[in-house]
């Protein structure tokens, strides 16, 4: 799956080094946790590229839920903050063929 996490404008951008160690961190404490695995990562100024694999929809739901309470609880400590730091829920595309994932 192709998963976009949307980040708010008060984050800004997350192209810093102390938010990508926080994202990166995150990340690897959730790379293979909940039936869910993040194989491929891109951090972009105000959103996050996730190719990732589940078992199925639940545990994809719980692996994304784990890794956004995971980034959001970080970068909110970091930027001395509270509140919500993803706009919305992921959203999820299915890679359908080897092709699609190499792109």
């Amino acid at each position: 799956m192709h998963i976009t996490l949307k980040l708010r404008r008060e984050v800004a951008t997350l192209r810093t080094k102390t938010k990508v160690k926080v994202l990166r961190s995150a990340i690897a404490a959730c790379r293979e946790r909940a039936g869910g695995r993040v194989i491929q990562w891109s951090i972009q100024r105000d959103h996050i590229h996730l190719i990732c694999e589940a078992a199925g929809r639940r545990a994809l739901s719980r692996a994304m839920q784990g890794l956004s309470i995971r980034i959001a609880k970080g970068l909110n400590r970091l930027l001395g903050r509270k509140g919500s730091v993803f706009l919305d829920r992921y959203h999820a595309h299915i890679l359908k063929s080897p092709r699609e994932v190499r792109n």
